[in-house]
Protein backbone atom coordinates (compact mmCIF):
# COMPACT_ATOMS: atom_id res chain seq x y z
CA UNK A 1 0.00 0.00 0.00
CA UNK A 2 1.43 3.42 -0.96
CA UNK A 3 1.92 6.03 1.74
CA UNK A 4 -0.46 8.47 0.06
CA UNK A 5 -3.26 5.91 -0.03
CA UNK A 6 -2.97 5.45 3.75
CA UNK A 7 -4.07 9.00 4.59
CA UNK A 8 -7.63 8.14 5.58
CA UNK A 9 -6.53 5.14 7.66
CA UNK A 10 -3.86 7.22 9.37
CA UNK A 11 -6.43 9.92 10.12
CA UNK A 12 -8.72 7.40 11.86
CA UNK A 13 -5.88 5.94 13.88
CA UNK A 14 -4.51 9.27 15.10
CA UNK A 15 -7.91 10.61 16.06
CA UNK A 16 -8.59 7.35 17.89
CA UNK A 17 -5.40 7.74 19.90
CA UNK A 18 -6.25 11.33 20.76
CA UNK A 19 -9.70 10.26 21.91
CA UNK A 20 -8.31 7.29 23.84
CA UNK A 21 -10.84 5.00 22.18
CA UNK A 22 -11.05 2.16 19.71
CA UNK A 23 -10.37 3.15 16.09
CA UNK A 24 -13.78 1.90 15.01
CA UNK A 25 -15.40 4.71 17.02
CA UNK A 26 -13.47 7.48 15.29
CA UNK A 27 -14.92 8.52 11.94
CA UNK A 28 -13.29 10.28 9.05
CA UNK A 29 -14.15 12.18 5.86
CA UNK A 30 -14.46 9.99 2.78
CA UNK A 31 -15.31 10.38 -0.90
CA UNK A 32 -19.01 9.62 -1.24
CA UNK A 33 -19.22 10.27 -4.98
CA UNK A 34 -17.78 12.30 -7.83
CA UNK A 35 -20.16 14.58 -9.74
CA UNK A 36 -19.46 14.95 -13.47
CA UNK A 37 -21.30 17.40 -15.73
CA UNK A 38 -21.33 17.05 -19.51
CA UNK A 39 -22.21 19.63 -22.13
CA UNK A 40 -23.19 17.29 -24.93
CA UNK A 41 -21.98 17.22 -28.53
CA UNK A 42 -20.73 20.45 -30.03
CA UNK A 43 -23.23 21.15 -32.81
CA UNK A 44 -23.04 23.87 -35.43
CA UNK A 45 -26.12 25.78 -36.45
CA UNK A 46 -29.35 26.26 -34.58
CA UNK A 47 -32.04 24.01 -33.13
CA UNK A 48 -33.26 21.34 -33.16
CA UNK A 49 -30.20 19.89 -31.41
CA UNK A 50 -29.50 16.16 -31.32
CA UNK A 51 -27.81 16.16 -27.93
CA UNK A 52 -28.25 17.83 -24.54
CA UNK A 53 -26.24 18.42 -21.39
CA UNK A 54 -26.26 15.85 -18.60
CA UNK A 55 -25.07 15.49 -15.01
CA UNK A 56 -24.21 12.24 -13.26
CA UNK A 57 -22.55 10.64 -10.25
CA UNK A 58 -19.62 8.23 -10.04
CA UNK A 59 -19.60 5.89 -7.05
CA UNK A 60 -15.98 4.98 -6.13
CA UNK A 61 -17.21 1.88 -4.26
CA UNK A 62 -19.12 0.29 -7.13
CA UNK A 63 -17.12 2.09 -9.85
CA UNK A 64 -20.39 2.92 -11.60
CA UNK A 65 -21.32 6.21 -13.28
CA UNK A 66 -25.03 7.08 -13.47
CA UNK A 67 -26.64 10.07 -15.21
CA UNK A 68 -29.32 11.57 -12.98
CA UNK A 69 -30.53 14.56 -15.01
CA UNK A 70 -30.67 15.92 -18.55
CA UNK A 71 -30.63 19.69 -18.99
CA UNK A 72 -32.16 21.29 -22.07
CA UNK A 73 -29.07 23.34 -22.92
CA UNK A 74 -26.00 23.03 -25.10
CA UNK A 75 -23.02 23.20 -22.76
CA UNK A 76 -22.00 23.30 -19.11
CA UNK A 77 -19.41 25.55 -17.50
CA UNK A 78 -18.76 23.90 -14.15
CA UNK A 79 -20.17 22.29 -11.03
CA UNK A 80 -19.43 22.98 -7.35
CA UNK A 81 -20.47 21.22 -4.14
CA UNK A 82 -21.40 22.73 -0.79
CA UNK A 83 -18.83 21.31 1.68
CA UNK A 84 -21.36 21.22 4.55
CA UNK A 85 -24.49 19.94 2.85
CA UNK A 86 -25.34 17.40 0.15
CA UNK A 87 -25.97 19.95 -2.59
CA UNK A 88 -24.36 20.53 -5.98
CA UNK A 89 -24.68 23.68 -8.06
CA UNK A 90 -24.41 23.34 -11.83
CA UNK A 91 -23.57 26.17 -14.22
CA UNK A 92 -25.36 25.24 -17.45
CA UNK A 93 -25.30 27.79 -20.29
CA UNK A 94 -28.22 29.95 -19.18
CA UNK A 95 -28.87 28.90 -15.59
CA UNK A 96 -27.68 27.70 -12.20
CA UNK A 97 -29.33 24.49 -10.94
CA UNK A 98 -29.23 23.29 -7.33
CA UNK A 99 -29.32 19.51 -6.84
CA UNK A 100 -29.89 17.49 -3.70
CA UNK A 101 -27.09 14.91 -3.83
CA UNK A 102 -29.02 12.41 -1.73
CA UNK A 103 -32.14 12.38 -3.90
CA UNK A 104 -30.59 13.79 -7.13
CA UNK A 105 -33.60 16.07 -7.50
CA UNK A 106 -33.54 19.71 -8.57
CA UNK A 107 -34.33 22.00 -5.66
CA UNK A 108 -33.89 25.45 -7.23
CA UNK A 109 -33.07 27.13 -10.54
CA UNK A 110 -31.77 30.64 -11.25
CA UNK A 111 -31.47 31.93 -14.81
CA UNK A 112 -28.27 33.70 -15.85
CA UNK A 113 -27.68 33.83 -19.59
CA UNK A 114 -24.11 33.34 -20.79
CA UNK A 115 -22.72 31.91 -17.54
CA UNK A 116 -18.98 31.16 -17.53
CA UNK A 117 -17.91 30.48 -13.93
CA UNK A 118 -19.41 29.41 -10.63
CA UNK A 119 -18.21 29.17 -7.03
CA UNK A 120 -19.80 28.61 -3.64
CA UNK A 121 -18.58 30.74 -0.75
CA UNK A 122 -20.30 30.52 2.63
CA UNK A 123 -23.97 31.34 2.05
CA UNK A 124 -23.40 32.61 -1.47
CA UNK A 125 -23.30 31.19 -4.97
CA UNK A 126 -21.26 33.52 -7.18
CA UNK A 127 -21.40 33.36 -10.97
CA UNK A 128 -19.57 35.14 -13.76
CA UNK A 129 -20.76 35.87 -17.29
CA UNK A 130 -19.14 34.90 -20.56
CA UNK A 131 -21.14 36.95 -23.08
CA UNK A 132 -24.38 38.84 -23.55
CA UNK A 133 -25.83 41.92 -21.92
CA UNK A 134 -26.33 42.74 -18.27
CA UNK A 135 -23.95 42.59 -15.34
CA UNK A 136 -21.04 40.16 -15.51
CA UNK A 137 -20.89 39.25 -11.80
CA UNK A 138 -23.97 38.08 -9.88
CA UNK A 139 -24.46 36.72 -6.35
CA UNK A 140 -27.26 34.37 -5.29
CA UNK A 141 -28.48 32.96 -1.98
CA UNK A 142 -27.29 29.34 -1.90
CA UNK A 143 -30.39 28.13 -0.03
CA UNK A 144 -32.92 28.98 -2.76
CA UNK A 145 -30.85 30.68 -5.51
CA UNK A 146 -32.68 33.96 -4.97
CA UNK A 147 -30.72 36.80 -6.62
CA UNK A 148 -28.99 39.07 -4.09
CA UNK A 149 -27.04 41.59 -6.15
CA UNK A 150 -24.94 42.04 -9.28
CA UNK A 151 -21.99 44.23 -10.29
CA UNK A 152 -22.25 46.41 -13.42
CA UNK A 153 -18.66 47.72 -13.32
CA UNK A 154 -17.16 44.43 -14.57
CA UNK A 155 -17.80 44.21 -18.32
CA UNK A 156 -15.52 41.38 -19.48
CA UNK A 157 -15.64 37.60 -19.15
CA UNK A 158 -15.37 36.52 -15.50
CA UNK A 159 -13.37 33.31 -15.37
CA UNK A 160 -13.24 32.66 -11.62
CA UNK A 161 -14.30 34.13 -8.27
CA UNK A 162 -13.32 33.66 -4.63
CA UNK A 163 -14.23 35.30 -1.32
CA UNK A 164 -11.74 36.22 1.41
CA UNK A 165 -13.38 37.58 4.55
CA UNK A 166 -16.00 40.08 3.39
CA UNK A 167 -14.44 40.70 -0.01
CA UNK A 168 -15.21 39.03 -3.34
CA UNK A 169 -12.44 38.80 -5.95
CA UNK A 170 -13.31 38.17 -9.60
CA UNK A 171 -10.77 37.36 -12.34
CA UNK A 172 -11.30 39.02 -15.71
CA UNK A 173 -9.28 40.32 -18.65
CA UNK A 174 -9.56 43.44 -20.81
CA UNK A 175 -8.17 44.65 -24.14
CA UNK A 176 -5.06 46.79 -23.92
CA UNK A 177 -3.21 48.98 -26.37
CA UNK A 178 -1.04 46.05 -27.47
CA UNK A 179 -2.17 44.24 -30.59
CA UNK A 180 -4.26 41.09 -29.92
CA UNK A 181 -1.95 38.94 -32.01
CA UNK A 182 1.65 37.96 -31.11
CA UNK A 183 2.78 37.53 -28.46
CA UNK A 184 -0.63 37.21 -26.81
CA UNK A 185 -2.78 35.43 -29.36
CA UNK A 186 -5.46 36.85 -31.62
CA UNK A 187 -8.36 36.06 -29.32
CA UNK A 188 -6.75 36.88 -25.96
CA UNK A 189 -7.15 40.15 -24.11
CA UNK A 190 -3.82 41.62 -23.11
CA UNK A 191 -4.49 42.97 -19.61
CA UNK A 192 -5.30 40.93 -16.53
CA UNK A 193 -7.50 42.24 -13.72
CA UNK A 194 -8.99 41.06 -10.45
CA UNK A 195 -12.13 42.98 -9.47
CA UNK A 196 -12.53 43.75 -5.76
CA UNK A 197 -16.14 43.73 -4.51
CA UNK A 198 -17.36 44.56 -1.00
CA UNK A 199 -19.86 41.90 0.07
CA UNK A 200 -21.25 44.03 2.89
CA UNK A 201 -22.10 47.07 0.77
CA UNK A 202 -22.55 44.94 -2.39
CA UNK A 203 -20.47 47.41 -4.38
CA UNK A 204 -17.50 47.40 -6.72
CA UNK A 205 -14.42 48.81 -4.98
CA UNK A 206 -11.62 48.75 -7.57
CA UNK A 207 -9.59 46.58 -9.93
CA UNK A 208 -6.29 44.98 -9.01
CA UNK A 209 -4.29 45.67 -12.15
CA UNK A 210 -2.15 42.72 -13.21
CA UNK A 211 -1.25 44.44 -16.50
CA UNK A 212 0.36 42.39 -19.30
CA UNK A 213 2.22 40.19 -16.79
CA UNK A 214 -1.19 38.92 -15.70
CA UNK A 215 -2.68 38.43 -19.16
CA UNK A 216 -5.04 35.48 -19.36
CA UNK A 217 -5.91 35.29 -15.66
CA UNK A 218 -8.48 32.50 -15.57
CA UNK A 219 -8.06 30.73 -12.21
CA UNK A 220 -7.85 32.27 -8.76
CA UNK A 221 -7.55 30.55 -5.40
CA UNK A 222 -7.45 31.79 -1.82
CA UNK A 223 -5.13 30.33 0.80
CA UNK A 224 -5.57 32.22 4.06
CA UNK A 225 -5.24 35.93 3.25
CA UNK A 226 -3.31 35.31 0.04
CA UNK A 227 -4.80 35.07 -3.44
CA UNK A 228 -3.05 33.10 -6.16
CA UNK A 229 -3.96 33.81 -9.79
CA UNK A 230 -3.00 31.63 -12.75
CA UNK A 231 -2.25 33.83 -15.75
CA UNK A 232 -2.51 31.38 -18.64
CA UNK A 233 -1.31 33.63 -21.46
CA UNK A 234 2.00 34.46 -19.80
CA UNK A 235 2.38 31.36 -17.63
CA UNK A 236 2.88 33.56 -14.58
CA UNK A 237 1.61 32.87 -11.08
CA UNK A 238 0.38 36.13 -9.53
CA UNK A 239 0.45 36.30 -5.74
CA UNK A 240 -1.69 38.99 -4.11
CA UNK A 241 -1.50 39.70 -0.38
CA UNK A 242 -4.92 40.97 0.71
CA UNK A 243 -3.40 42.64 3.80
CA UNK A 244 -0.54 44.54 2.18
CA UNK A 245 -2.28 44.77 -1.24
CA UNK A 246 1.02 43.88 -2.92
CA UNK A 247 1.17 41.71 -6.07
CA UNK A 248 4.18 39.66 -7.14
CA UNK A 249 4.68 37.45 -10.20
CA UNK A 250 6.52 34.15 -10.55
CA UNK A 251 7.24 32.69 -13.98
CA UNK A 252 6.62 28.94 -13.69
CA UNK A 253 4.84 28.06 -16.94
CA UNK A 254 1.52 27.53 -15.15
CA UNK A 255 -1.75 27.17 -17.02
CA UNK A 256 -4.96 25.31 -16.14
CA UNK A 257 -5.41 24.95 -12.39
CA UNK A 258 -6.86 22.05 -10.40
CA UNK A 259 -6.77 23.57 -6.92
CA UNK A 260 -4.83 24.33 -3.74
CA UNK A 261 -4.65 22.26 -0.58
CA UNK A 262 -2.13 22.43 2.27
CA UNK A 263 -0.25 25.20 0.39
CA UNK A 264 0.25 22.91 -2.61
CA UNK A 265 -0.86 24.17 -6.01
CA UNK A 266 -1.95 21.41 -8.40
CA UNK A 267 -2.05 22.67 -11.97
CA UNK A 268 -0.63 22.32 -15.46
CA UNK A 269 3.02 23.34 -15.74
CA UNK A 270 4.53 23.50 -19.22
CA UNK A 271 2.14 20.86 -20.53
CA UNK A 272 2.21 18.49 -17.55
CA UNK A 273 0.10 18.20 -14.42
CA UNK A 274 2.32 18.79 -11.42
CA UNK A 275 2.51 20.04 -7.83
CA UNK A 276 4.05 23.35 -6.73
CA UNK A 277 4.75 24.26 -3.10
CA UNK A 278 3.52 27.79 -2.39
CA UNK A 279 5.21 27.94 1.00
CA UNK A 280 8.68 28.00 -0.54
CA UNK A 281 7.97 28.48 -4.27
CA UNK A 282 9.52 25.21 -5.40
CA UNK A 283 8.25 22.27 -7.42
CA UNK A 284 7.34 19.13 -5.50
CA UNK A 285 6.32 17.12 -8.56
CA UNK A 286 6.81 19.13 -11.78
CA UNK A 287 5.43 16.48 -14.18
CA UNK A 288 3.11 13.75 -12.90
CA UNK A 289 1.37 13.12 -16.22
CA UNK A 290 0.73 14.85 -19.53
CA UNK A 291 -1.93 17.55 -19.47
CA UNK A 292 -4.39 16.59 -22.19
CA UNK A 293 -7.50 17.23 -20.09
CA UNK A 294 -10.19 19.89 -20.08
CA UNK A 295 -10.80 20.01 -16.32
CA UNK A 296 -9.75 18.10 -13.21
CA UNK A 297 -10.35 17.62 -9.49
CA UNK A 298 -8.05 16.35 -6.75
CA UNK A 299 -9.14 13.91 -4.05
CA UNK A 300 -6.96 14.92 -1.09
CA UNK A 301 -8.08 11.97 1.05
CA UNK A 302 -6.99 9.19 -1.31
CA UNK A 303 -4.42 11.19 -3.31
CA UNK A 304 -6.27 10.67 -6.58
CA UNK A 305 -6.67 12.96 -9.58
CA UNK A 306 -9.97 12.86 -11.49
CA UNK A 307 -9.28 14.26 -14.95
CA UNK A 308 -11.86 14.79 -17.72
CA UNK A 309 -10.98 14.31 -21.39
CA UNK A 310 -13.21 14.85 -24.44
CA UNK A 311 -13.14 15.61 -28.17
CA UNK A 312 -16.48 17.48 -27.80
CA UNK A 313 -18.21 15.30 -30.40
CA UNK A 314 -17.75 11.54 -29.88
CA UNK A 315 -16.40 10.63 -26.48
CA UNK A 316 -15.95 11.83 -22.92
CA UNK A 317 -13.90 9.97 -20.33
CA UNK A 318 -12.83 10.63 -16.76
CA UNK A 319 -9.41 9.19 -15.95
CA UNK A 320 -8.31 8.51 -12.37
CA UNK A 321 -4.60 8.91 -11.64
CA UNK A 322 -2.92 7.93 -8.40
CA UNK A 323 -0.44 10.18 -6.59
CA UNK A 324 2.43 9.01 -8.80
CA UNK A 325 0.53 9.92 -11.97
CA UNK A 326 -0.40 6.38 -13.05
CA UNK A 327 -3.87 5.84 -14.53
CA UNK A 328 -5.67 3.42 -12.22
CA UNK A 329 -9.17 3.57 -13.73
CA UNK A 330 -11.26 5.26 -16.42
CA UNK A 331 -14.94 6.17 -16.49
CA UNK A 332 -16.83 6.50 -19.79
CA UNK A 333 -19.13 9.52 -19.46
CA UNK A 334 -20.94 11.82 -21.85
CA UNK A 335 -19.07 14.19 -24.19
CA UNK A 336 -17.92 17.72 -23.32
CA UNK A 337 -17.41 16.72 -19.69
CA UNK A 338 -16.37 20.18 -18.49
CA UNK A 339 -17.54 20.05 -14.88
CA UNK A 340 -16.28 17.86 -12.04
CA UNK A 341 -16.46 18.05 -8.24
CA UNK A 342 -15.85 15.66 -5.35
CA UNK A 343 -18.57 15.03 -2.77
CA UNK A 344 -16.81 14.55 0.57
CA UNK A 345 -18.85 13.24 3.51
CA UNK A 346 -18.34 12.32 7.14
CA UNK A 347 -19.44 8.77 7.90
CA UNK A 348 -21.78 9.98 10.67
CA UNK A 349 -19.84 12.99 11.85
CA UNK A 350 -16.94 12.86 14.29
CA UNK A 351 -18.38 11.09 17.29
CA UNK A 352 -18.41 12.86 20.65
CA UNK A 353 -16.91 9.93 22.51
CA UNK A 354 -17.00 11.19 26.08
CA UNK A 355 -19.96 13.19 27.34
CA UNK A 356 -18.12 14.51 30.42
CA UNK A 357 -18.27 17.88 28.65
CA UNK A 358 -19.26 19.36 25.31
CA UNK A 359 -18.40 22.37 23.17
CA UNK A 360 -19.77 24.20 20.14
CA UNK A 361 -18.12 25.77 17.09
CA UNK A 362 -19.17 28.69 14.93
CA UNK A 363 -19.16 29.76 12.17
CA UNK A 364 -18.85 26.50 10.30
CA UNK A 365 -17.55 26.79 7.56
CA UNK A 366 -15.11 29.41 8.87
CA UNK A 367 -12.78 31.82 7.10
CA UNK A 368 -10.34 33.59 9.41
CA UNK A 369 -11.65 32.90 12.92
CA UNK A 370 -13.36 30.01 14.70
CA UNK A 371 -15.27 30.57 17.95
CA UNK A 372 -15.08 27.73 20.48
CA UNK A 373 -17.62 27.72 23.32
CA UNK A 374 -16.72 25.24 26.13
CA UNK A 375 -19.48 24.24 28.56
CA UNK A 376 -17.20 23.26 31.46
CA UNK A 377 -15.29 25.21 34.09
CA UNK A 378 -11.90 23.53 33.59
CA UNK A 379 -9.04 24.78 31.51
CA UNK A 380 -8.64 22.85 28.26
CA UNK A 381 -6.11 22.18 25.53
CA UNK A 382 -7.15 22.45 21.88
CA UNK A 383 -5.75 20.72 18.80
CA UNK A 384 -6.62 21.07 15.11
CA UNK A 385 -5.94 18.05 12.88
CA UNK A 386 -6.00 17.88 9.09
CA UNK A 387 -7.37 14.93 7.10
CA UNK A 388 -3.99 13.21 7.29
CA UNK A 389 -4.20 13.19 11.09
CA UNK A 390 -1.43 15.79 11.44
CA UNK A 391 -1.72 18.33 14.26
CA UNK A 392 -1.62 21.68 12.45
CA UNK A 393 -2.50 23.97 15.37
CA UNK A 394 -2.31 23.77 19.16
CA UNK A 395 -3.60 26.03 21.93
CA UNK A 396 -3.17 25.32 25.65
CA UNK A 397 -4.74 26.42 28.95
CA UNK A 398 -7.86 27.93 27.41
CA UNK A 399 -11.08 28.46 29.34
CA UNK A 400 -14.72 29.15 28.48
CA UNK A 401 -15.20 30.93 25.15
CA UNK A 402 -12.15 31.22 22.85
CA UNK A 403 -11.62 32.83 19.46
CA UNK A 404 -9.15 30.79 17.43
CA UNK A 405 -7.36 32.32 14.44
CA UNK A 406 -7.30 29.90 11.48
CA UNK A 407 -6.30 32.35 8.77
CA UNK A 408 -3.16 30.37 7.93
CA UNK A 409 -4.97 27.06 7.41
CA UNK A 410 -5.62 25.91 3.86
CA UNK A 411 -9.17 25.22 2.72
CA UNK A 412 -10.60 21.83 3.57
CA UNK A 413 -11.83 19.47 6.28
CA UNK A 414 -10.37 19.59 9.80
CA UNK A 415 -11.09 18.06 13.19
CA UNK A 416 -10.82 20.07 16.39
CA UNK A 417 -10.27 18.25 19.69
CA UNK A 418 -10.62 19.60 23.26
CA UNK A 419 -8.96 17.84 26.18
CA UNK A 420 -10.00 18.69 29.75
CA UNK A 421 -9.73 16.73 32.98
CA UNK A 422 -8.49 13.64 31.17
CA UNK A 423 -11.45 13.60 28.76
CA UNK A 424 -11.44 14.43 25.05
CA UNK A 425 -14.21 15.52 22.64
CA UNK A 426 -13.79 16.02 18.88
CA UNK A 427 -15.83 17.76 16.18
CA UNK A 428 -15.30 18.51 12.47
CA UNK A 429 -15.23 21.88 10.74
CA UNK A 430 -14.53 23.22 7.28
CA UNK A 431 -12.10 26.04 6.50
CA UNK A 432 -13.25 28.13 3.52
Amino acid sequence: MKMHSMLATLFVAIVAVLLNCDATNAQTPYVHQVIIANGGQFEFGGPPFADRATIGAYDPGTQQYTVFDTIEVEGVQGVVIDPLAPYAYLAAADSVIKYNLNTYQREAVAYFQGIKSISIEGNYVVVGKWFGGGDYVAVFDKSNLAPLFSIPEVTNTVYATVIVGDTLYAAHNAPGTIDYCPPYGCFDDTLGYIAVIDMNTQTFVRNIELDTAGAGVKKIYADGTTIYAICETTGNLATYNTLTQVTTFTSIGVHGGIGIDASLLRASFNGNVGVYDLSNYTFVQPALFSDTYVVGAYDNINDHYYMNKTDYSVYGTTYIHDGSGTIIDSIPVHVSNEGIAIDYRLSTGIAEIDKAFDFSLYPNPANDWLNVVFDGDDHYDLQVLDVAGKVVQYESSLQGRSRIEIVNLSRGWYVITLRAGGNVVAKPFVKH
